[in-house]
Formats: C-alpha cells, structure tokens, sequence
C-alpha cells in the first residue's frame, strides 16, 4: 500500500495528504476535508475502516475522492504520507514523521460552550500526539490563551512521545466539517417525513437508551402517524446490545433502524431528532437548521418534569417522556421559527459555519510551512525531562488524576511505557553486584 501512494504522490507532483476516518461517525466529518484538499491540488487519500463500504451508495456523489480501506494497526508505517488528518483519538496512529493535525471529533452533547482544557485534562496524551489541534466551537476571550492551556501542556510529557512533534501544539479555530456537508445539502430533501431518534452509547453514564427507548420509540409512533420513525443506534456494539428492545417493533412498517456509515439519507429526510446527549443532534441542528429535542439530561427539562424548556437556539429540553411528545410537536408547528432562529445564531457558537474545510485547505501552505497565523494559539509543549524514577511515578499519578475511569488504566500504561526510556535505573549496591558476580561463577 505504501508503494502505491508513493507512485500516487509522484505523479501527482504534490504533497500527500491522507484524511482518516477511523469509524463509521468520522465519515461526514472526513469527506467536506478530503474533497476541500483535493480541489486545491492536493494528492489526496481518504482512509476508511473495514467495516465501510467504499463503493456503497453513499459515496456516490465523491467519484473524485480516492478512498482506501486501512486497518488502524496498518496506518503507522504509511511513510509515504505528508500530512495525517484524523480525530483527536486516531491521530496518534498517523506515522511518526507526517504533519500530524487533529480534527476534534464532536460538538458538546448537551450546551453549546466548551473550554478544550478538560479535553487534556481528560486526555494528556492529545498534547503529544497531534502537531495541529482543530476545534470547532467558538471561545470565550479569556479562554483563548496561552495561560488558560499552557499548563496542561508544557512540561508534562515524555520525551519519547514528543520525539517527532513540533515544539509548540498549535490550536486552530476550525469549524466542524460536517456541519458544512449539511449546509450545502439542507434543501435538497423531497420532504420531511422522518422524526429519527439518535440516542448515545450505552457505555454513558448518562445514556438512557436502554431504560426509556422503547418507551420513546413507542410514543412516536402512536403520537405521530404521519411520520417515518428511525431508530439510529451509536455504531459499534449497541446495535447488538439494543436488538431485543428493537424487536417490538419490526413489523411496523413506519418503523426503521439506520445503521449506515453516515445517517446522512434519513438526517436529510428528518424534521425533527431526538437525543439524551449527542453532538450528532448538535450537528444536524446546527448543519440543517432544524430543531433537536433532548430528553432527560440533568433534569434539564425545565420546571415542569413533563414540560419541556428552549434550548436556543437548536430546540428543546424535554425532562420525561410526555415532555419530549409535546416538545416535538412545538417542534413541528415552528419549523420556520427555530430554522431562521438558528440561521441567524449559529456563527456565534461555532466557526466559519459551511467553510471550515475550505479554511483548512486555505491554511494547509501555512501549516506546511510552519507559517504561524494570528487566529492561531501556539501553546508551548517542552518535554518532562525528569529521570528519576520516583518523580516519574508521581507525575504519571498526578496526569491520571483527572482521566476518567473509563480510559484510566489506558492512559498510565502508555505514559508508563513511554516515560520508561528516560527513567535512570539506580546502579545496585557493591553488595549486590558482588552477589551477582558469585552466582554466574557458580553457573559456569
């Protein structure tokens, strides 16, 4: 594989950039930055996983993108490539020494704020692993400093992990992609004759998929007949693990489940989503301009535990099951109302709203050349130099602190393997090396 980009980027007399989407929900997110690239020049590859179909109906309309399927394992010794974009959580799998730019893969779940620190608090490791940090919401200006980041990212990572990153992680106000690929297509649906329920993972402490979905699935259904009802599962294990829930309702035929790479057919049919947190609701909100409903989150319903309250500018929240009913047929009733509402709003929560991979085709000579720009924030990332084992461990504890349960164990067996290589082992006793010496004696 490696040979055939080589060839690829010989002849095409460019720099190679591959566009990796990792899993079925990076997909959307991918294509607007892969065809961006393209059409500047760019030799341009777009890595999907196995599970992906890149000759299915979906990628229609993307003849001038070259698609190759790659294991995660196989991406690392892809020499050829340039430049690697992928999400923050697969970049690190890019080869050591491509430009390496992370695209953060979601909006918040449930507001529309967001300060990145928690992201490396919650995950050190993104500082060592990309050269180029994308994000996509819009930030506060006390926010947007070296000072509010420099200290989750300077002086606390091994040397062997920076071995080949830039001196500084550069932060980049990007946009989301995605919502892009939606706004280019919002009025091409035929009609809006779809309600999709698009809950999160099970895995989520904060899921309620499990407990409530038949229920909420059951009440569209009775409540609204004009409607297709889609069920869109988080890809991966719950489309097993929701089956026997979903089994209820297989021979109503307004009832489907969209497990698609994208979602993006029944998105597009969908006058409303409903969600418990999900940046895909967030996502199509914000990319079609049309209204999500979020159910139970936090008793975020409002007051009234079977009303629902706004959530501006994207829709409602909605605390018990009858709430989400009547939040959907407020829905329905001011379409028009919540559509204008968010297409006069939505550039004030996130950038370059339907051009945020034109921006990034727009500064990849920049980012090439190590050009810096003034929207850009340089966050300095000098190694934790220390070798002294002791002090080694308890910084290793200090940065696991704040990593949630989940990835815990995860994130201290990398530093731990990482930081290994700089850690001097104290030279044993005259006493020991005395003691060894005797025992291979007595061996010979």
């Amino acid at each position: 594989m490696n040979a055939s980009l080589e060839k690829a980027k010989t002849k095409a007399g460019a720099k190679l950039v591959f566009v990796w989407a990792n899993s079925k929900p990076r997909v959307m997110t991918m294509l607007p930055i892969a065809r961006a690239l393209s059409q500047v020049g760019y030799c341009v590859f777009m890595g999907l996983p196995t599970s992906v179909d890149a000759d299915g109906e979906e990628f229609a309309d993307y003849a001038d993108i070259r698609f190759l399927q790659v294991q995660t394992r196989d991406l690392h010794a892809l020499s050829a490539i340039d430049v690697c974009i992928a999400s923050e959580t697969a970049i690190g799998h890019a080869p050591n020494k491509a430009i390496r730019i992370a695209v953060y893969h979601s909006l918040p779940d449930h507001a529309l704020r967001y300060d990145y620190a928690n992201v490396f608090k919650r995950r050190p490791q993104s500082v060592a692993e990309s050269d180029f940090f994308c994000i996509s919401v819009q930030q506060k200006s006390n926010d947007w400093t070296v000072d509010n980041y420099k200290d989750l990212t300077d002086n606390l990572m091994p040397v062997a992990l920076l071995k080949y990153r830039r001196k500084t992680l550069t932060m980049v106000p990007l946009g989301y992609p995605k919502i892009d690929l939606l706004m280019s297509e919002a009025g091409t649906a035929p009609q809006l004759d779809t309600i999709t329920y698009a809950p999160t993972q099970t895995v989520m402490a904060f899921s309620s998929v499990q407990e409530s979905g038949g229920d909420i699935i059951g009440m569209l259904l009775e409540n609204f007949p004009d409607h297709r009802i889609v069920f869109r599962p988080y890809p991966g294990a719950d489309v097993d693990i929701l089956a026997p829930m979903l089994a209820q309702f297989a021979d109503d035929a307004r009832f489907s489940v969209d497990t698609s790479p994208t979602g993006q057919d029944d998105m597009m049919r969908s006058a409303v989503v409903i969600t418990d947190r999900s940046s895909i609701a967030m996502s199509y909100s914000l990319g079609l301009a049309r209204p999500s409903v979020f159910f139970a989150i936090d008793g975020l319903g409002g007051k009234d535990p079977d009303g629902f309250a706004a959530f501006h500018p994207v829709g409602y929240r909605a605390g018990s099951i009858d709430g989400v009913k009547a939040a959907v047929k407020d829905a329905l009733a001011k379409s028009c109302d919540i559509a204008a509402k968010i297409e006069k709003t939505r550039g004030d929560y996130i950038y370059n709203p339907g051009s945020s991979a034109a921006y990034l085709a727009q500064i990849m000579p920049d980012i090439i050349a190590g050009t810096a720009r003034d929207e850009w924030l340089s966050l300095p990332r000098a190694p934790f130099a220390a070798t002294d084992k002791a002090i080694v461990a308890d910084h290793i504890k200090q940065l696991c602190a704040k990593v949630g349960p989940r990835h815990a164990a995860t994130v201290k067996k990398l530093l731990k393997r990482a930081f290994a290589e700089q850690v001097v082992q104290p030279k044993p006793s005259f006493r020991v090396r005395v003691s060894r010496a005797l025992r291979r004696l007595v061996k010979r």
